[in-house]
């Protein structure tokens, strides 16, 4: 049995994968970064607990194991922090370590030459031509993390701060945070700060972007500038791996869920890079690339009906999760 994890900023999602997918486990954040290294190792290991449970296996049946951690590869002494926690839950064997974006790269990509922008809770962007591989962006809330649901739900305030204040023309963004937080629009502001967690910033994106598919121009203007910001990351791939043929220019996560107040805008930026533009994918998808690269390092090159296999087996797995687990990390009713 393959066990494969993928570790977010918000989520960790875990399946267990046996010709088919037989399980699947969900938990909190994964990253250490934004909930401490602790917080990291007990959510990792109720994702994966969970997910050989549901497989009713142990961890015996997991020959081999493959961890995709949002912040791997941004630093040696990041990757090893991810490895050491990883080995305190891992039982059984070694196990491969890398960033995400590799996950997300093959799953909208199966390996062939292409770029991929992952914008879930932060963003990164991995492109691939052969043996070389770049990657763009994915430095976190802070100092970068452009086009992700962090970014999108700050800039969201930031200008609704602006029209409360009378320096910019009227929103509905005013009215939405001040409906998701309670209170008048200071009391939700404040509430936002005294409760501060990256994921939690980041779970107010839906709410922008709504206002944005109902027409309302800052709410748009936003994630116009969110797409942006994504297909220049993708520009910037595309610039470093010099493709000289064909390749994929691919989109998931939980961001390219809004629709066509991202797609097109990210579309349009990059039509004229001579990319083919590939499905999007949700997020709590990004974990299937993991299976993917597996089947590929077994002598399998995955087809796309392979990918609807996963996404359909994976789906129905995800019914078997606890109802309140979905809705919390996976924004699923």
């Amino acid at each position: 049995m393959l066990l494969a994890v993928d570790g977010g900023a918000t989520k960790t999602i875990a399946v267990v994968y046996d010709s088919s997918i037989v399980g699947v486990g969900v938990a909190g954040s994964g990253n250490y970064n934004n909930v401490g290294v602790e917080k990291a190792r007990e959510n990792t290991g109720k994702a994966v607990s969970d997910a050989i449970r549901m497989a009713k296996g142990d961890w015996k049946d997991i020959d081999r194991a493959i961890y995709g951690f949002a912040g791997v590869e941004n630093s040696a002494s990041t990757t090893r922090s991810v490895e050491t926690f990883l080995r305190s839950i891992h039982r059984n064997g070694t196990f491969t370590l890398f960033n995400d974006g590799v996950a997300a790269y093959y799953l909208s990509t199966r390996g062939r030459p292409g770029v991929v922008a992952a914008a879930g809770t932060g963003s990164v962007v991995q492109a691939r031509n052969g043996e070389r591989a770049v990657r763009t962006g994915g430095w976190g809330w802070l100092a970068g993390d452009e086009g992700g649901a962090f970014y999108i739900s700050r800039r969201g305030l930031q200008e609704a701060a602006k029209s409360f204040d009378g320096r910019n023309s009227d929103t509905m963004l005013v009215h939405a945070f001040e409906n998701a937080c309670g209170g008048d629009f200071q009391a939700a502001v404040n509430s936002i700060y005294t409760s501060f967690a990256v994921n939690t910033v980041a779970s107010y994106a839906p709410l922008v972007t709504e206002c944005a598919r109902k027409g309302d121009r800052i709410a748009l203007e936003v994630c116009s500038e969110a797409a942006t910001e994504l297909a220049s990351a993708v520009k910037a791939a595309v610039r470093r791996v010099a493709f000289s043929g064909e390749f994929i220019i691919g989109g998931l996560g939980g961001v390219f869920r809004a629709g066509s107040v991202i797609t097109d805008t990210f579309r349009s930026e990059l039509s004229e890079e001579g990319g083919i533009f590939a499905r999007t994918f949700y997020g709590y998808h990004v974990v299937l690339g993991s299976v993917m690269l597996d089947m590929k390092n077994r002598g399998y090159e995955a087809g796309e009906r392979d990918v609807e296999k996963l996404v359909s087996e994976m789906d129905s797995m995800l019914l078997r999760v606890p109802k309140q687990e979905r809705k919390e990390f996976l924004f699923m009713d």
